[in-house]
């Protein structure tokens, strides 16, 4: 991706308070997430939070409830 796709990508008010403190590797990988939840045939159950597990990034059953809001700082691991 380059860095005008991503820049604009994270303009979005969903990933305000990520932007500039969480890494861009990380911001990537919750934009891709954040589009499973986008699937028409997305169910929460069926999420398997593989993201959570092996990243400590919200997964997508939590990036759900988000959808016309803002992704808070706390959902994303320190490290």
């Amino acid at each position: 991706m380059s860095q005008h796709v991503i820049g604009h990508t994270f303009n979005e008010n969903l990933y305000k308070m990520l932007v500039d403190i969480v890494s861009k590797h990380a911001l990537i990988r919750i934009v891709k997430e954040f589009d499973r939840v986008n699937v028409e045939d997305f169910y929460s159950e069926r999420c398997g939070c593989v993201l959570r597990r092996t990243h400590r990034l919200p997964c997508a059953c939590e990036l759900a409830i988000y959808v016309m809001s803002v992704i808070p700082l706390n959902e994303v691991h320190v490290m």
